[in-house]
């Protein structure tokens, strides 16, 4: 936002030092046209250094909040007991935890862990035994075959395909959607072969 606040006031005097150019070019010679121009020429270097300034203290920020989410998700899982950290370190490894949270699934306590390998998101969810109950990993649209996109958006027609995952849960491997229709937001799970596995209201 910044950065576009800028442009136009650079550009302005960009404009104003041009105008100014040519108005003393005209009245005193080519001599005052040179030193105008010079001013254009500071002014827009000026521009460029605020530019990058801004980028780089953009990019510090960033770095500096994914630090401190990394570091939350660490310290919410060295509060999990100690099967779940053995279990979650044996399936991310030196992966950074950027987040785990705790929620009841059918009176039992299940931590969620989510991670990042290069870039792309993964979760696991853990019983508090320690058993891997499920591991998925977020993908792209143009990565799931076309016939599991068509069993999920002709099911609900009018709904609007958001998150997509790769999962294995119970010993099967199958695609999850999250679907937003008009009515409401539903949770698909379609096998490869585009065989409709489950689809209920998401309730969370």
């Amino acid at each position: 936002m910044s950065l576009l606040l800028k442009s136009p006031n650079s550009l302005s005097t960009a404009k104003l030092f041009t105008t100014a150019a040519l108005f003393t070019s005209a009245m005193l010679g080519l001599g005052a046209l040179s030193a105008c121009t010079s001013h254009d020429k500071s002014d827009s270097n000026e521009a460029k250094e605020m530019k990058e300034g801004d980028e780089a203290k953009e990019g510090k920020e960033a770095g500096e909040g994914k630090e401190a989410d990394e570091g939350k998700g660490a310290a919410a899982l060295a509060k999990a007991p100690q099967a779940v950290q053995d279990a979650v370190k044996q399936v991310v490894g030196k992966h950074k935890i950027s987040e785990c949270d705790s929620e009841q699934d059918n009176g039992k306590t299940v931590y969620e862990v989510d991670y990042k390998v290069h870039g792309t998101e993964y979760s696991v969810s853990v019983s508090e035994a320690g058993e891997v109950i499920e591991h998925e990993v977020t993908v792209d649209p143009s990565a799931v075959p076309p016939a599991v996109l068509d069993a999920a958006t002709k099911t609900h027609p009018t709904g609007k395909v958001g998150e997509i995952d790769i999962t294995s849960a119970g010993g099967k491997l199958f695609y999850e959607f999250d679907i937003k229709a008009p009515d409401n937001k539903y949770e698909m799970q379609v096998a490869a072969d585009g065989s409709v596995l489950a689809d209920a209201v998401d309730k969370d």
